[in-house]
C-alpha cells in the first residue's frame, strides 16, 4: 500500500510540474526563411492595403481591413503573422500577374495573417 502512495505522489508532482510547462504559449512566426514576418496590426494594414484588387470588400477603407487583421489577433498583443506571396516572384506570363499589372501597377500579390502565438485561444 505504501509503494502505490509513493508512486502516486510522484505521479502526481509530475504531472504538476508539467502543466505550467505546456501552457506557455509559443509566441513567434514560422522561420524568416518561409517569408512570414511578425509585424504589427496597423504596419499589416499599410502593408496590405494599397495591394488589395478590390477594396470595396472594405467599405469603411483602411480602418475594416484592419478590424479584420485584428480579429486574427487572438492573444491581443497588437502583433500577427504575415506572409507576403507572388509579387514579383509571379510569373509574368501569369493571368494574375498581368491583372495587378492592368489594376495597380505591380504584379498581383497575395496576404496570409494569421497570430503570433502557435496555440492562442479562438477559432
Amino acid at each position: 500500500m505504501r509503494g502505490m502512495l509513493v508512486g502516486g505522489a510522484v505521479a502526481l508532482l509530475l504531472v504538476a510540474m508539467a502543466a505550467p510547462v505546456a501552457a506557455a504559449p509559443k509566441s513567434g512566426c514560422p522561420a524568416t526563411a518561409s517569408g512570414w514576418a511578425e509585424t504589427s496590426v496597423g504596419a499589416a494594414t499599410d502593408r496590405i492595403w494599397p495591394g488589395l484588387l478590390d477594396p470595396s470588400a472594405f467599405p469603411g477603407g483602411p480602418s475594416d481591413l484592419e478590424a479584420v487583421i485584428a480579429a486574427e489577433d487572438r492573444n491581443d498583443d497588437g502583433d500577427v503573422c504575415l506572409l507576403v506571396m507572388w509579387g514579383e516572384a509571379l510569373n509574368p506570363r501569369s493571368h494574375w500577374y498581368r491583372v495587378g499589372i492592368e489594376i495597380l501597377g505591380s504584379p498581383t500579390e497575395q496576404f496570409f495573417v494569421h497570430d503570433n502565438t502557435a496555440n492562442a485561444a479562438g477559432g
